[in-house]
């Protein structure tokens, strides 16, 4: 059961977007597919028209299965299941730091479900905590949105660092093009500079159009109501190279 982390340090990038957008694309492919949104601000839940179970706190999350399993709810789509974000999930680090092991502790809840999913997408939230180094051991593939701009590309490099420092395989970690305005000659530049420098940067790029910023108002993957947009086909090529990458 392949997990893919949707993460950054950065905010604003398009981490929740490409989670929810990935994980529809996963399973309109026919794979079972588990969307676990960790952020306590609940936007990928947002979009889903899904409320949170209110019995699932941090502690529960990691200590009870049955509690667990009980908070997925399904989605309106076939083979798109959502684990919704709950306030508690704040106190995540909280929890981790008074257990054994901690980095470790997602990994095994996501275990817990490898007969139930065929994959699943890890909306994170922003922060270098606890829970990220659980999220980046848990997972096969760390996507990492990135602006084709230097604030992005110092987020990147910050990143890769506390990957070295923590002993976390690098090939993990696989940046793309977020929010990219091919008529920004800055962004030009910088996407020319950064595949020369960025040896585990993805080929797929996401563009800046509306259609995705308007997710927020149809609360859906920008597919549902834009399926000939460039940005579902960007979306489908991406699930596509994290699959190759994952099994590379």
């Amino acid at each position: 059961m392949p997990t893919i982390a949707s993460f950054s340090l950065k905010g604003g990038v398009g981490k929740t977007t490409t989670a929810v957008n990935l994980a529809f694309e996963s399973a309109a492919v026919g794979l079972r597919t588990l969307l676990v949104d960790l952020d306590a601000q609940a936007a990928a839940s947002f979009y889903f028209r899904v409320r949170p179970d209110g019995r699932l706190g941090s502690r529960d999350f990691f200590t009870s299965k049955k509690r667990l399993l009980g908070a997925i709810k399904g989605t309106d789509y076939d083979l798109l299941d959502l684990l919704p974000a709950h306030r508690s999930f704040r106190k995540f680090d909280l929890y981790l730091h008074r257990s054994k092991q901690p980095h470790e502790r997602l990994a095994r809840v996501l275990r817990m479900l490898q007969t139930e999913y065929d994959c699943v997408v890890l909306d994170c939230p922003p922060n270098g905590s606890v829970l990220w180094e659980g999220i980046c051991t848990a997972a096969d593939v760390v996507l990492v949105p990135m602006i084709p701009t230097t604030l992005c590309r110092r987020t990147c490099d910050q990143l890769t660092d506390m990957f070295r420092r923590s002993g976390l395989p690098a090939e993990r970690l696989r940046p793309f093009f977020s929010m990219v305005q091919p008529s920004n000659a800055d962004h030009r530049e910088a996407i020319k500079l950064y595949r020369a420098e960025l040896p585990n940067l993805l080929e797929s790029t996401i563009p800046y159009l509306p259609e995705i910023e308007s997710m927020g108002i149809h609360r859906e993957p920008v597919s549902c109501f834009a399926e000939n947009s460039p940005a579902t086909q960007a979306y489908a090529r991406l699930r596509e190279e994290v699959w190759h990458a994952r099994a590379a």
